[in-house]
């Protein structure tokens, strides 16, 4: 998670209701790395700055961005239960940013590329992944399977931290 990420998710949790300073609070940061943070979220749609005052606000779309970056930060704390979890796609070239978009979700809830259109993680994030997918064709798409053994698991199991 980045800091803009790690920025936008606690100004979720401490301001969700209404409009503050984020150079009141105590981030840790530098006020130019805060500065530089705030601008870009800014620009990216995800908080509106009232310049006459100097205080900002999430808008729908931060508020919507937390929720995912919270429910994301969940998904990965999840505990090994012995499982791998598999996505495999086959996303037509045509739809080109649906699969980028697909990859990026993958990677967002710890899956690991195992071939080209085929990853794998060993945490129970199924439920995530469905809710975060585009709904566009996906059920033909993409195929999610739950197996219990797999060639070269130590090598995955090192590679997750669970050895």
């Amino acid at each position: 998670m980045n800091f803009c990420d790690t920025l936008l998710s606690l100004l979720y949790l401490k301001f969700t209701r209404y409009a503050f300073n984020p150079y009141l609070e105590n981030f840790g940061v530098p006020n130019k790395k805060l500065g530089d943070s705030l601008g870009y979220l800014v620009r990216k749609g995800y908080l509106k700055r009232e310049k006459q005052r100097g205080i900002y606000s999430l808008t729908l779309k931060g508020k919507k961005k937390a929720e995912n970056i919270l429910r994301l930060k969940k998904a990965a704390d999840k505990k090994w239960d012995g499982k791998w979890r598999l996505a495999i796609f086959d996303v037509p070239e045509k739809k080109r940013s649906f699969r980028s978009q697909v990859r990026k979700i993958l990677g967002n809830l710890n899956f690991v590329r195992l071939q080209r259109s085929v990853w794998i993680t060993p945490y129970d994030v199924f439920g995530d992944l469905i809710d975060l997918l585009p709904s566009a064709k996906k059920g033909d798409w993409i195929k999610l399977l739950i197996v219990e053994k797999i060639s070269d698991e130590d090598k995955l199991k090192k590679e997750f931290g669970l050895a």
